[in-house]
């Protein structure tokens, strides 16, 4: 998904080489919400390919959330060590962006999450949203957040967030197609 990759390219492209090497220092880490819990992503295919199940979709959202927070609450308790064992002495400025960027990396894992669940039931809609998202945020990063990283990584914020936001809005809502049935077959066109 390119929206989960396009800060780091932005942050390098608008901001000073230290600070953009911060900020990719910090999206390493602050990405791990997503490769945690990708694999709830991945399960969901089969099941909701056939079912549709609006239930599994919120329990793999909840799972997603309380992994990410339990993550997020160890990240708190020492910023600074978490950076400094990845990045070492030099980078120990950059731990400001270490819980802003873990909220990033949770907004990603949940996007994920609905993103897939969707493509399971052959709908797109929100994988054009996350394409509008990355659009957006290229457009606001370039155009004004171009000032520091915590610029960079807001927009990021809020790009995901368009996306979790009509994801979970079109879950709650019942905004969705039936599922495609596994095995249908067009008849044969007239010669």
């Amino acid at each position: 998904m390119a929206l989960t990759t396009v800060d780091v390219v932005l942050a390098r492209y608008v901001l000073p080489r230290v600070e953009s090497g911060e900020y990719a220092l910090v999206s390493t880490l602050g990405r791990s919400p997503i490769w945690v819990t990708q694999f709830l992503a991945l399960a969901l295919i089969p099941t909701l390919a056939t079912s549709g199940s609006r239930r599994s979709i919120l329990r793999a959202g909840g799972l997603v959330l309380g992994v990410c927070a339990l993550g997020t609450a160890v990240a708190a308790a020492a910023p600074d060590l978490w950076v400094g064992l990845l990045g070492g002495d030099a980078y120990h400025a950059a731990s400001n962006l270490l819980l802003p960027y873990l909220a990033l990396g949770t907004l990603l894992a949940l996007a994920q999450v609905l993103v897939m669940a969707e493509m399971a039931q052959g709908r797109h809609l929100l994988a054009k949203v996350a394409w509008l998202a990355v659009l957006l945020e290229v457009v606001i990063c370039l155009a004004w957040a171009r000032d520091s990283a915590f610029h960079v990584l807001a927009t990021a914020i809020l790009a995901t967030s368009l996306v979790v936001v009509v994801g979970v809005a079109e879950l709650l809502l019942g905004i969705r197609r039936e599922p495609r049935s596994p095995s249908t077959t067009e008849p044969d066109a007239p010669s």
